[in-house]
């Protein structure tokens, strides 16, 4: 009896060694180039992306963020919510929009919050209930664009004043 509680005891142990050898060996696999851009910059942007999000995008915005506000500013150096919308989409999109955000608001095809997709512009009210800011929608309410105190940044349509100052949303042909 002696001689079986070894042999099956021995075998036991061989086979907890081997397998604690296959589980050092087993890796999960590294994510691919993509998943691992668009955890970065899930992470780095505080928005999760699935993946079919446009790259290029997501590169010029992360350029674009920390970028002082200034009025009537147009560079990296100093830019206003109007030109962030219009460098954008001039870079990524290759498409000329007017300069100011009334007249992109005349120049895009309008939609309903709630048909907000990646590139859609939101349109915020000012107190004399006019258009007086322009962002660019990325996804799951968040939207980039630029504060007279933080310069470019993304933020919520959730957050209790761009909830309260939402005027409209547009889209703009040929992103999509």
């Amino acid at each position: 009896m002696t001689s079986t509680w070894r042999t099956t005891s021995l075998l036991l142990l061989c086979l907890m060694i081997g397998a604690c050898a296959l589980l050092r060996t087993a890796r999960l696999p590294a994510p691919s180039p993509d998943q691992a851009f668009y955890d970065t910059y899930s992470k780095k942007f505080g928005i999760r992306f699935s993946g079919t999000e446009n790259r290029k995008l997501i590169l010029v915005i992360d350029q674009w963020l920390g970028a002082p506000y200034r009025l009537g500013g147009c560079s990296k150096s100093g830019v206003d919510c109007s030109c962030l919308v219009q460098a954008v989409f001039k870079e990524v999109y290759g498409i000329s929009l007017p300069r100011s955000s009334h007249e992109m608001y005349q120049y895009v095809q309008k939609i309903k919050k709630h048909d907000l997709r990646e590139a859609d512009l939101v349109f915020l009210k000012g107190p004399d209930k006019k258009i007086s800011h322009v962002g660019i929608y990325l996804k799951d309410s968040f939207f980039v664009h630029v504060t007279t105190a933080q310069g470019v940044k993304i933020s919520s349509l959730n957050e209790p004043c761009y909830k309260k100052s939402f005027y409209a949303a547009g889209r703009v042909q040929g992103t999509g």
